[in-house]
């Protein structure tokens, strides 16, 4: 088949910028993703750190019953954040996956229809 009016080569072309854009934008995504946690800890640590050392009791000792559920609460936190960057990456993976898969599908019919242009502009012997 050959397309004299390049309608098929620019339509091959305008998806494989699509799926560009579509990658970028998943692997953006997971970079925010990680910047939050970062600013969420960042925001939070010294507050966990100045309530640590905020409990005394009235003996002026430390109590150690808040500061095991700071710990716990932090544990907690650092543990959910990282089910959620764990499941973000994961499903980042498998789009970019399925991208590249459909890239290089289209890569090969744009191939193929470039081809068969030059075997057309080809002189005959």
């Amino acid at each position: 088949m050959f397309d004299r009016e390049f309608r098929l080569s620019q339509f091959y072309f305008s998806i494989l910028q699509i799926l560009r854009i579509f990658t970028d934008t998943i692997e953006e995504t997971q970079k925010e993703v990680e910047h939050t946690r970062r600013q969420f800890e960042a925001y939070f640590e010294p507050q966990f750190n100045s309530r640590a050392r905020g409990f005394k009791n009235i003996f002026g000792d430390t109590d150690e019953e808040e500061l095991s559920k700071i710990q716990t609460f932090r544990a907690m936190i650092d543990s959910e954040w990282g089910r959620v960057t764990s499941f973000q990456k994961g499903l980042a993976t498998n789009l970019i996956e399925h991208i590249k898969k459909k890239s290089e599908e289209i890569e090969s019919l744009r191939d193929g229809v470039s081809l068969r242009k030059r075997d057309v502009n080809r002189p005959a012997n």
